[in-house]
């Protein structure tokens, strides 16, 4: 797909989407956006991979009452 569309793919609010894209290291860049609000019990975003997949912030911005929004890339060797 990327090499056939230009511009960027994203994926929103998909878990097992993104778990399966970073497994196979399709994944160049993480957006997250994080709430400050404690839910208790959820599914983890990143809890099932096999392996580490390090990332490196790129940017954190503040946006409203305390919700943060960061952009990490994919560090490959």
């Amino acid at each position: 797909m990327k090499r056939e569309l230009d511009g960027e793919l994203v994926v929103f609010a998909s878990r097992p989407l993104v778990q399966s894209l970073l497994e196979h290291d399709l994944v160049d860049e993480v957006r997250l956006t994080v709430y400050p609000v404690v839910l208790g019990d959820g599914e983890l975003l990143f809890g099932e991979l096999c392996d580490q997949r390090p990332l490196r912030l790129l940017e954190a911005r503040m946006l409203g009452d305390g919700l943060a929004q960061l952009y990490y890339e994919r560090v490959r060797d």
